[in-house]
């Protein structure tokens, strides 16, 4: 009897634990990029060009990242992203290539025209290849955190 508690016990551990982890609403972090969007609740403004999207970007790499974007993602159905495309259509993008150097920070502002919705940002990185190294890396996606615009 005191086996089948334990192991029904264990069960429902296992099972509350996965819902909790399904529940996580957050991208997983880079190692070595982060973007945090705030304030996470912002109102569209067209008088101002549209929404107001403050972000700080921060690299914990010993190396310098070279990257592409962010892209803005809308969230259609909860848990699924797409990359927003504008009326020209080309993707949305803040800065077409940047380079940062190992330990910066810094705070950005772009304004874009967004529906009511949810977002986030979204930014592919490649670090620089270490002295001797003969292939590139792989690139590295870059997820902040979700906000949500209002009207």
């Amino acid at each position: 009897m005191h086996r089948y508690l334990r192991a029904r016990l264990a069960g429902y551990m296992t099972l509350a634990m996965t819902a909790l982890t399904a529940c996580h609403d957050g991208p997983e972090p880079s190692p070595e990029l982060e973007i945090q969007v705030s304030p996470d609740t912002m109102r569209s403004d067209l008088e101002a060009g549209g929404v107001r999207i403050h972000y700080t970007m921060r690299s914990t790499a010993q190396v310098q990242l070279g990257g592409i974007g962010p892209d803005v993602q809308a969230q259609l159905p909860p848990g699924s992203w797409t990359t927003l495309v504008d009326s020209t259509g080309l993707y949305i993008q803040d800065v077409l290539g940047w380079t940062i150097s190992p330990g910066y920070a810094a705070d950005r502002v772009v304004y874009r025209e967004l529906k009511p919705g949810r977002y986030r940002l979204r930014t592919t990185y490649t670090p620089s290849d270490p002295p001797g190294s003969t292939a590139p890396g792989a690139p590295i996606e870059a997820l902040s955190n979700a906000f949500v615009v209002l009207p």
